[in-house]
Formats: structure tokens, sequence, C-alpha cells
């Protein structure tokens, strides 16, 4: 028997739909003229209507309730023939949680002032980032030094960063990995 999951309850809700609107409106951006089928597929979101289970999700039909489609890169819906690339509402229900869940997890990561100590002992002031599950994901050293995922112990916490990132700004990881980082870095 496999496990099934669905979109968060309770106080997590309000901002789980949130974060589907947020996602539905970058992807309403993203592929002009297929509106009507971003906002279907929204609603079956927000109804719950997606179900996770062994790898695919199983979303709910508009017409019929008691009809599912199984969505594992394509979807076995009539529309799905038609819709441009197979993007069909049931694909975007889909694409739209995994965009909200990924929104809600980079919002929950929180960064602090922080102080590494090297394996040699040298003491580091930098950046740490914790995750949703309140692991260290990335310290990076304000004296311009390679990023690093240090091991918990190695690091002191020293007080939250309590700046926000602005919507339109790639996450920090996402910045470090780029090439112009490395040739900033440089002064290349």
């Amino acid at each position: 028997m496999h496990q099934t999951t669905t979109q968060p309850t309770a106080t997590a809700t309000v901002q789980f739909d949130t974060a589907l609107r947020c996602a539905a409106r970058k992807a309403t951006a993203r592929y002009v003229g297929e509106s009507a089928r971003i906002d279907r597929g929204l609603a079956i979101a927000l109804n719950g209507g997606v179900t996770y289970s062994a790898g695919y999700a199983l979303v709910q039909s508009q017409a019929d309730p008691e009809v599912t489609y199984a969505v594992n890169g394509g979807c076995d819906c009539p529309d799905a023939a038609r819709a441009p690339e197979g993007r069909c509402n049931h694909r975007y229900a889909v694409a739209l949680m995994r965009a909200a869940t990924k929104l809600l997890a980079e919002a929950t990561a929180q960064r602090y002032h922080a102080q590494y100590t090297s394996p040699a002992g040298e003491q580091i002031l930098g950046i740490a980032t914790r995750d949703e599950h309140s692991r260290i994901t990335l310290f990076v050293p304000e004296d311009g030094r390679e990023p690093l995922f240090p091991a918990p112990e190695a690091l002191v916490l020293l007080g939250l960063v309590c700046m926000d990132r602005p919507a339109d700004e790639e996450p920090l990881w996402k910045r470090i990995a780029s090439p112009d980082y490395a040739a900033a870095r440089s002064g290349k």
C-alpha cells in the first residue's frame, strides 16, 4: 500500500493558497494565452484535487469528481492532446502544487549571522542559511571565500538576519551557483 499526500491543511492552508496563487500568476505571465487552463488548474489545486502516490499525481476531474487522471510528465485526459505541448489543466494543477511547495520552502528558510570554525580551528564570520527542517544548508563567508555546507557543530549562530529578500531576487544558493559569482569574487 502506498502512502498518499495532498495539499497541507490547518494553519498552513492560507500560506499554501497564497503560494498557489503566486505560482499561478507566474505561470500566466510565462504561458501567455493559457490563462484559462492555468485558472482551472489553480481551482483544482486550491480544492485539494491533487493527490501524490508512488511517483505520480492523481488529479481530480472538474467535470466529474469521481474521475481522476494520472499525471507523470504527461496526462491521460482528453484535453492533453489539444493543449499546447500537452499542458492541460491537470498538468498545471500539479505544476502549481510543486511551485507552491518550493515557494514555501524558500520562504521558510532563515538566514543567520554565524561563525564557522574550520577543521584547522580558524574562526570565520558569515551568513548561514537554515531550511524549514532547521538544518544548516549553506554558509557564505563574509570575507569572500568559497561558500560551504558545514557540519552543524562547526557553526555558532549569532543572530537572525532581519532583511527580507526582494520578491524578484534569486535565492542566495542560486546566485552563488552562477558563473558570474565566481568571476565577481576573483575580480575578472
